[in-house]
């Protein structure tokens, strides 16, 4: 004979045959410890886990990629890019490459602003480190003729007032160096055209050529009145 089960705890059966739900919770007993344990550890384990990989891929040391540095000759290969890298180091106080890209008088003035940086060297990194974050600016090529060249160059700091600066750069064996520079727009000559330096058409004014397309500066002559009809005959 085989002998009924007992029920659980939490299930009592009442003598009326219908069954009693636990009313506490040791009564009841879920979850019981096993399950709790076993969901600590799979918890403890997944973080475990998340931890160990944050740091293998991920704790490393500090890797700064340098700027690229370009040498003196990649710097100064034309005129205009002459003109806008010497602009650009004269007036955020970086004088030492600046001098590199000067000539004559204006070398000699470089290298007297660059004794004076010598004397607080602190107080002029600090200057070039914080002007080079404001400096914007753009060159345009005025004229060449020959290893001497006329440039524009515009700049400005952050907000401020846009300065325009014109640059006489002259090539010194294999790169331009600046020689001069002023305040202001180059002057335009009345006989060259102000973008390419190309020979103005006789009978025009440097204004009329201004919407030519560049390289083709020529156009047609005005057609000449036409004869007296009695000139036929003759």
């Amino acid at each position: 004979m085989v002998e009924a089960k007992s029920a659980p705890a939490s299930l009592q059966v009442s003598k009326s045959g219908l069954t009693e739900l636990a009313s506490t919770e040791a009564e009841l007993n879920i979850p019981k410890r096993q399950t709790i344990g076993m969901l600590l550890i799979i918890s403890t384990s997944f973080l475990g886990l998340w931890l160990a990989g944050k740091l293998w891929f991920n704790y490393h040391p500090d890797q700064v990629r340098d700027p690229k540095y370009f040498s003196l000759p990649q710097l100064a290969a034309d005129p205009k890019n002459a003109a806008f890298e010497f602009v650009q180091r004269y007036e955020t106080g970086d004088y030492i490459p600046a001098g590199d890209l000067s000539l004559g008088e204006l070398h000699r003035e470089v290298l007297g602003h660059l004794q004076q940086c010598e004397r607080d060297m602190k107080a002029c990194d600090d200057r070039v480190n914080y002007s080079k974050k404001e400096f914007s600016g753009s060159a345009a090529l005025v004229s060449q003729d020959g290893d001497q060249a006329v440039v524009e160059m515009t700049h400005q700091f952050g907000a401020g007032a846009p300065k325009m600066t014109t640059l006489e750069v002259r090539r010194d064996g294999a790169v331009w160096k600046v020689l001069s520079r002023r305040a202001g727009p180059a002057p335009r000559r009345a006989g060259a055209s102000a973008a390419t330096g190309a020979a103005v058409p006789s009978g025009l004014v440097p204004s009329q050529t201004a919407g030519v397309p560049s390289g083709n500066t020529e156009q047609q002559a005005p057609a000449r009145d036409s004869a007296p009809a009695n000139s036929a005959g003759r």
